[in-house]
């Protein structure tokens, strides 16, 4: 029992220090402000699209609200061989800006985002997602942010709209814990996720590669590739920028989405995400295992009980560093009951993610 004991400490110890590490970095970095003055760049905002007629509407009604001079951004809308009424809805919607709507070359996501990448006639690229809203100062806030720093690329934050279930809250807690680790790691100085729903990059004379192994997992893959470039890579704090994404709307959906963004796992190289990736796995499958031995041993019993407080504090000191800025609500009896369930879901999705085939749409 004493190597249990003692390897299940070692890797609560190494998980409390990294949370703990990116919580602090969180919440050392201040917020950017806007420039009060206006910015004069020019951006090219790429959104793939595949049969989102009933999302286009949100999205273009937050694109016509942009407090960036209209003559300062152009949107792509690229056409993923959609069926339906798509096309029409942007043509309807789209007055108040410039916009054009191009063919993707191919097929796919990935494809999707090369095609926009071709036709964008901008220096600085934004990728957005049919079914998100963005701020109103979204693009001014974007602008301003590159003239001050002048990185290469911009991890910026996304959040699901507000819970309406228990399913649903479990989800937002569970983004929540991603979004910090990406921002965490990347105001850090070492980057290891983002989201290509509100992702920036400064359109170079070659595309970044993204991995056409993989069905999805464009983002991690650019940022992989940003990173083996030695790029100046920044995280944007701020919720002029915080863009909003309707969750899974069953557990069934949520299984499939998170099944789909852990299969692409097996093409990552960035050592720095494998590692947080696997310590993360190893924290949610000791308790399992924790409750396996009790079989053999009812003293495992309390090793696990012991295990799965630590880590309920970690965790919700964690969240909590967030929480208000990402505008969610939860309270720690309710935590408490998604900590015994998260593990559980961390494997099924592990176990569908590596086995079943998944696609884009």
């Amino acid at each position: 029992m004493i190597p249990v004991y003692v390897t299940s400490s070692l890797i609560i110890l190494l998980y409390a220090f990294t949370l703990l590490k990116y919580s602090r970095y969180w919440k050392k970095v201040p917020v950017f402000f806007i420039p009060h003055s206006e910015v004069s760049i020019f951006i090219s905002v790429i959104v793939p699209f595949r049969n989102e007629k009933n999302n286009l509407e949100n999205l273009i009604n937050s694109l016509n609200t942009q407090t960036l001079n209209k003559k300062n951004f152009e949107v792509i809308f690229v056409n993923d061989n959609s069926v339906d009424d798509s096309i029409n809805v942007i043509k309807h919607l789209s007055g108040k800006f410039n916009c054009r709507i191009v063919n993707n070359d191919s097929s796919g996501k990935k494809a999707a985002l090369r095609t926009g990448w071709k036709n964008a006639k901008a220096e600085i690229i934004v990728t957005a997602d049919a079914d998100c809203v963005y701020p109103e100062n979204w693009l001014k806030t974007i602008a301003g942010f590159y003239k001050i720093n002048n990185p290469d690329m911009v991890i910026m934050p996304v959040i699901n709209s507000e819970a309406r279930t228990f399913w649903q809250n479990f989800q937002n807690i569970d983004f929540l814990a991603l979004q910090l680790t990406g921002a965490g790691s990347a105001l850090a100085g070492n980057p290891v996720l983002c989201n290509g729903a509100n992702l920036s990059y400064k359109k170079f004379r070659e595309m970044p590669q993204l991995n056409d192994s993989y069905a999805s997992g464009e983002d991690i893959f650019i940022l992989e590739w940003m990173k083996k470039k030695n790029k100046n890579i920044r995280y944007l704090k701020s919720a002029e920028v915080l863009a909003t994404t309707p969750p899974p709307p069953d557990f069934n959906s949520f299984i499939r989405q998170r099944s789909r963004w852990i299969s692409k796992a097996g093409g990552y190289k960035d050592k720095s995400l494998i590692l947080i990736s696997l310590l993360i796995f190893l924290a949610n499958l000791i308790p399992l295992l924790l409750l396996s031995a009790t079989i053999f041993n009812k003293l495992y019993l309390v090793l696990w009980g012991v295990f799965f407080f630590v880590k309920t504090l970690i965790d919700y000191s964690f969240i909590r560093s967030g929480i208000d800025f990402f505008n969610l609500k939860t309270s720690l009896p309710v935590f408490m009951i998604m900590q015994f369930l998260y593990p559980f879901y961390m494997m099924t999705v592990v176990i569908k993610g590596f086995i079943l085939p998944v696609k884009w749409k």
